[in-house]
């Protein structure tokens, strides 16, 4: 189905391994306890990814 003449459209990205990308040798115990926090399968707009990583910087 085609969306409708004026519609606006929103792009999701989804990541299977999202949960994956993080993953490091020797993580500090408040590194794992984010990390832990994460989706395993990330699927949202670019601007949802933004936020975490404004959310991720803070910590």
């Amino acid at each position: 189905m085609w969306p409708a003449v004026g519609a606006v459209q929103q792009r999701y990205l989804v990541d299977v391994e999202f949960m994956g990308k993080f993953y490091i040798a020797r993580p500090t115990t408040k590194y794992e306890q984010v990390v832990a926090e994460l989706p395993k399968v990330f699927m949202g707009r670019s601007e949802d990814l933004r936020l975490l990583r404004v959310l991720a910087l803070t910590v």
